[in-house]
This record gives structure tokens, C-alpha cells and sequence, in this order.
């Protein structure tokens, strides 16, 4: 019997969501909640 250590990609994740890309343009704030309420409804999807 051993430890399970599972890599979760969740770390990728966190970084790109505090990584800065200089040469990427600033989505304009509606087109970023848009895309947050798409994300959230693809998390609740996978989760039933």
C-alpha cells in the first residue's frame, strides 16, 4: 500500500488565470463575464 499523488491540471489553470501575456489585447468586461458564465455552466454540466 503506497500514497496516490494525483498531478492535477488544476495549477495550469491558476497560473494562466494570474499569468500576463504583454502582447495579448484586454477583452473589453462584457466579453470576460460572458466568458465566465460559459465556463460555469460547462463546470455544472460535467458535474451531473
Amino acid at each position: 500500500m503506497g500514497l496516490k499523488f494525483e498531478s492535477p491540471n488544476d495549477l495550469d489553470k491558476l497560473f494562466d488565470s494570474f499569468a500576463v501575456d504583454p502582447k495579448k489585447k484586454e477583452m473589453p468586461k462584457e466579453e470576460l463575464e460572458k466568458k465566465a458564465i460559459e465556463a460555469k455552466n460547462k463546470k455544472q454540466a460535467k458535474s451531473e
